[in-house]
């Protein structure tokens, strides 16, 4: 927790739900419905992040969308997703924070899910982050009530 620079209670936030998130020798795992993924703790590690059964069949967090929500933060990864919740977005009851397995990983399939929401896209700006950003908005310009891409401050990664 301390190698990504977020409390602890960050931690705790996010790991409430279905999708889990744990500690497993030294590797932050994040847990789907459908696979657990790692991240290495070696920022120079190759690959960095390694699915270790299954994969994504939705985004991480997304039973975190209810018919309340009002707004959706969506990252391009997990990490950056903790940092938000860090960062106290989700301190509003109608706001969730979710996130994309990786920079091309929103499938189609999953704009239903943000049907009526404010859709914040918090990509980052390299070349992956903005074709990421570009395939989001377009899948989801018919669900969402509106897509914003994020223009805050850099999101810890």
């Amino acid at each position: 927790m301390e190698a990504l620079g977020l409390p602890h209670e960050a931690f705790r936030w996010a790991a409430w739900g279905q999708s889990g998130l744990g500690w497993s020798r030294g590797y932050l795992c994040y847990s789907y419905a459908t696979g657990l993924k790692w991240r290495n703790p070696d920022p120079q590690a190759k690959p960095r992040f390694q699915w270790l059964t299954g994969k994504a069949s939705s985004p991480w967090r997304s039973e975190w969308i209810k018919p309340h929500t009002s707004t959706v933060y969506l990252t391009e990864g997990e990490s950056d997703c903790l940092a938000l919740i860090a960062a106290g977005l989700e301190n509003a009851e109608n706001v969730a924070c979710v996130a994309i397995p990786s920079a091309p990983g929103f499938a189609p399939e999953w704009a239903p899910l943000f049907k009526g929401k404010r859709v914040v896209l918090c990509f980052d700006d390299g070349p992956a982050g903005r074709d990421a950003t570009a395939n989001a908005a377009g899948a989801l310009k018919s669900h969402a009530s509106e897509v914003f891409k994020w223009k805050g401050a850099a999101i810890h990664g």
